[in-house]
């Protein structure tokens, strides 16, 4: 891999991703009332928290707040146990946002070799979190940890600390693998398994290499809509911070020409 050090500083002021929760198995209490519902209540409540009197639902909104409270009495009708008081549990979520002091600089024995602003080279990601990434840099291929499929991009690799490098996507090898489903494939090829598998192994960063970035706009749109404003859990972020951006194929090849052998 990498036969030296490139120190690596990263100011990005963005937000972070959280780790998939794995697909849980309803009790067969709660299957069996669920398998109750007629079609008439099924109706009834679909068109109330699909009416345009909720106005979108969007967080913090009134209309938001309607549907909480109709679903939290709906379950007090039916005598469905609380798990918190009230039903309600309080979730601390956060909106994304782009810092205007967004940049990228890697530097080589002192030597600058990269001093990169959000646009058409890089792009903070939202799943970053808001803290700078300080450390050597580090390839790691596609960056996929996936034991039960016989594959780990950071084998050998030491990125606790480290800003690691990869690849966008899956490798081939993966995404034919007969023990994956069409949503596993998405999954496993996906920015939020990079973060997951980069946060596991100690990394402070996370640079994607793309075929190109995306635009600022729709990653952090300046007036989003109630419907496409985005939310994020805070406490993966906070507890766990990981600063994520994506390198564009161009300034990946032209920045870092002299160590492309050394990445094979």
């Amino acid at each position: 891999m990498w036969s030296r050090f490139i120190a690596v500083a990263v100011v990005w002021l963005v937000a972070t991703g959280i780790v998939k929760p794995a697909p849980a198995t309803l009790p067969a209490v709660i299957d069996h009332e669920i398998q109750d519902i007629s079609v008439a209540e099924l109706e009834a409540n679909i068109e109330m928290l699909a009416s345009d009197g909720l106005s979108g639902r969007g967080l913090g909104h009134l209309g938001n707040q309607q549907a909480e409270l109709y679903i939290a009495h709906t379950l007090q009708d039916e005598k469905v146990p609380p798990a918190v008081p009230e039903y309600f549990q309080p979730v601390q979520v956060y909106q994304p946002r782009l810092g205007p002091a967004a940049i990228l600089t890697i530097t080589e024995a002192g030597r600058s070799l990269a001093d990169l602003r959000a646009g058409a080279d890089f792009m903070p990601l939202p799943e970053s979190g808001d803290r700078t990434a300080d450390g050597p840099l580090r390839f790691v291929g596609h960056g996929i940890s996936a034991a039960a499929l016989h594959h780990d991009d950071y084998a050998g690799i030491d990125a606790k600390g480290a800003v690691v490098l990869a690849i966008d996507g899956a490798p081939e090898t993966l995404l034919r693998s007969a023990k994956l489903s069409s949503d596993d494939r998405a999954d496993i090829a996906g920015i939020d398994r990079k973060v997951d598998d980069a946060r596991a192994h100690g990394a402070a960063g996370l640079i994607v290499i793309k075929s190109s970035t995306s635009d600022k706009e729709s990653l952090f749109p300046s007036n989003p809509s109630v419907r496409s404003a985005t939310y994020r859990l805070y406490g993966a972020m906070h507890d766990l911070p990981l600063a994520v951006a994506a390198i564009s194929e161009s300034a990946a090849g032209r920045r870092f020409a002299s160590c492309r052998a050394i990445m094979r």
